[in-house]
């Protein structure tokens, strides 16, 4: 069937890859530590366009620039908060069940087989590891793209043979996360059909795209060459991509930039303020230079001054004699100046601690991440904390969106490339993924956790996120112990009542008590 991506070459493949912004650029940059980022990142004073010696002077800056890298620290606390721990996930029957319906023996039986392979797998991958890089390209790029692959030295003459069981199948299989500037899925404007494209260099040092896409119910996966194609597989993948795209909010915004670039400049300054309080800088003025008189060679018969610096340290006494004073006709010396000695006592530190501590306190809101600063602050309130807690987990509500989103597609999508290449297409499609991110907020205090409780109350969080929340390992294991609880408190009350009312039935039936219906005599 003709698709919207029969006539892609690797030209028109590159055209569908969003461009990378120049902010973005500089945000991974300072990420990745090059905090400098060849003078562009330096906000300070700097020399003029025109100065011969601005190459040196620039220099010198570098060699006292000083940076602390807040914005690592905000992405790997945001990465951590929502992909800390493991994602629970499970398979189950995709048919609805009714209520109190269980799966049949058949369709269990492919459940566990399906949860065992992948369970293996997934350690095996190092997934968690793998899922932790993409959320965090996302959050600076706003996007990252993964890719299931078969290493070339599984492909013999462009077949993968036939694997005799789904762990041998599996072992075929890895996941990577793509460089957002070579990889992306898009869709067509005209059919809406999703396309995935990633453009690399071969081995023969060639251009190289590899699009996939849909056919029907096939999954396409294309390589191209030019205006070639050199390969082709179709694969049977329940509807999905051997690529995936996820968006998320980037966190390292323009404003934050700035302010990195400020508390950058504010620690230089400190910096090079504790140089000058340490190693004083003297100017003398109205003075003459220690100098020795000697024979000077280019004047025979005559003399000549040699200057040497004063001689300063402890034990040591320093005699400043002013400049003389000389009668402009005569030249005969008439008096001397006043000689001193000036210096700049260095700005109060406080005043770059306070404004380092203010831009990283406006850092921290700017990324919802407030909590981090106030959990250790004796000032700040308890509300303060809470909310600021509930804001950070917030934040985390739209990033644990696309990992559930990017689990789902990799357990599908992984176990159905697999039962094919074990010979059994289609054998798992009577499945699906069910996956709940377990996000982190660090350790909680009890009424942190009451807060948290009270907001689940309101309806503010959900039953999920709330265990999640709260530490807890596995939501599902948890959700039935509570109910466990709640049935046996139940059956508990039930039990008491029974036994209260058969009690009091006794005693009205042996006259110890009264109904207080009785008919007075």
């Amino acid at each position: 069937m003709p698709t919207a991506f029969d006539t892609l070459s690797v030209e028109l493949a590159k055209k569908r890859l969003p461009s990378t912004p120049e902010s973005v650029k500089s945000a991974v940059l300072f990420r990745d530590g090059d905090h400098w980022q060849g003078g562009a990142a330096w906000t300070g004073p700097t020399p003029a366009a025109g100065d011969t010696n601005a190459s040196e002077v620039m220099t010198r800056i570098q060699r006292e620039f000083v940076s602390s890298n807040v914005i690592a620290e905000v992405v790997e606390r945001h990465m951590n908060g929502a992909i800390g721990r493991e994602p629970q996930w499970s398979y189950a029957v995709r048919r609805p069940l009714l209520e109190d319906e269980q799966p049949t023996d058949p369709e269990q039986i492919l459940i566990d087989e399906a949860e065992a392979a992948m369970t293996s797998w997934w350690d095996q991958r190092n997934v968690l590891g793998i899922l932790q890089e993409s959320i965090a390209t996302a959050v600076v790029h706003g996007r990252a793209v993964l890719r299931l692959f078969i290493p070339p030295a599984a492909v013999d003459g462009g077949v993968i043979q036939r694997q005799p069981t789904l762990a041998d199948a599996l072992n075929l299989i890895w996941l990577d996360v793509l460089a957002p500037d070579q990889a992306g899925v898009s869709r067509d404007k005209a059919t809406m059909q999703a396309c995935g494209v990633y453009v690399y260099t071969n081995a023969d040092k060639k251009e190289v795209a590899e699009v996939t896409f849909l056919d029907g119910l096939d999954t396409v996966v294309r390589t191209l060459e030019g205006e070639a194609v050199t390969g082709e597989t179709r694969l049977p993948l329940m509807g999905h991509l051997l690529m995936l795209e996820i968006t998320c909010k980037p966190i390292i915004s323009l404003s934050m930039q700035q302010m990195q670039k400020a508390l950058n400049m504010t620690l230089t300054m400190l910096q090079h303020n504790i140089v000058i309080s340490g190693f004083v800088e003297r100017v003398l003025s109205n003075a003459q230079m220690p100098y020795d008189e000697v024979d000077d060679p280019a004047n025979a018969g005559q003399k000549m001054r040699v200057y040497k610096p004063y001689d300063i340290g402890p034990g040591k006494t320093t005699n400043l004699v002013g400049v003389p004073i000389r009668d402009e006709r005569t030249k005969v010396i008439t008096g001397y100046t006043n000689p001193s000695v000036q210096w700049r006592d260095p700005s109060p530190v406080t005043t770059f601690i306070d404004t380092d501590a203010a831009i990283y306190r406006r850092m921290l809101n700017e990324c919802k991440q407030l909590h981090a600063l106030l959990s250790g602050d004796a000032v700040a309130s308890g509300e303060s904390r809470k909310q600021a807690l509930l804001d950070f987990a917030m934040a985390l509500g739209p990033t644990a969106t696309a990992i559930k989103q990017l689990v789902r597609w990799l357990l599908e999508a992984t176990l159905a490339l697999a039962a094919h290449f074990a010979g059994r297409p289609n054998a798992f499609d009577s499945l699906r993924a069910d996956v709940i991110p377990r996000l982190w907020l660090g350790s909680l205090s009890s009424e942190e956790r009451n807060f948290l409780l009270a907001a689940y109350e309101k309806g503010a969080i959900s039953h999920d996120l709330f265990l999640g929340l709260i530490d807890v390992e596995d939501v599902d294991a948890e959700k039935a112990r509570i109910a466990a609880e709640q049935e046996a408190k139940q059956l508990q009350q039930t039990r008491t009542l029974a036994a209260a009312l058969a009690t009091n039935q006794a005693r009205l039936d042996s006259g110890a008590a009264s109904t207080g219906l009785e008919q007075p005599e």
